[in-house]
């Protein structure tokens, strides 16, 4: 248990250097042994697990889908960190305001009585809406990629 919560992570940042720095993206991010599909989909998968409201199991779920569909981990890993703390605000924002159109209902915030019944109708409005921010997110991330891909001539090289 000690060797992976502290020996492991030490020995990795111990071992990151500029020129390991630069293997691992011209490895990992780069990848062009990986289609403009996979790339796509990675970007798409990690923006879908950094707004889906699983807090604190966004990223280690966000990992384990990319490794069952076989998906680069390292760009889902990066793109699920869009949950960053400045971006925070913008996306419970966004999360409210699409769960108000998609549910057709208005959130009316009162500080002074959180535990009511209104506080949860609330939560899921926000729950309904950071699921369907998600998935628009999640569908933009993968267009938006495999377009850039595509329009700057990305050509994946077979495995050797």
């Amino acid at each position: 248990m000690l060797t992976a919560l502290f020996w492991k992570p030490v020995m990795l940042i111990r071992r990151m250097t500029i020129s390991n720095f630069k293997k691992l993206w011209k490895e990992e991010i780069i990848a062009k042994h990986e289609s403009p599909f996979v790339k796509a989909a990675s970007v798409g998968l990690g923006f879908f697990f950094g707004i889906v409201p699983i807090w604190g199991f966004q990223f280690a779920t966000a990992l384990i889908v990319a490794h069952v569909l076989k998906l680069n981990k390292v760009i889902v890993g990066l793109t699920a960190q869009i949950s960053v703390p400045p971006m925070i605000p913008f996306i419970l924002y966004g999360s409210v305001k699409t769960g108000e159109w998609v549910l057709n209902e208005k959130v009316h915030l009162n500080f002074s009585h959180m535990l009511s019944l209104e506080t949860l109708n609330n939560l899921y409005v926000y729950s309904v809406g950071a699921c369907v921010l998600s998935v628009i997110a999640a569908v933009v991330g993968f267009v938006v990629t495999y377009l850039s891909l595509k329009i700057f001539r990305y050509k994946s090289e077979p495995t050797k």
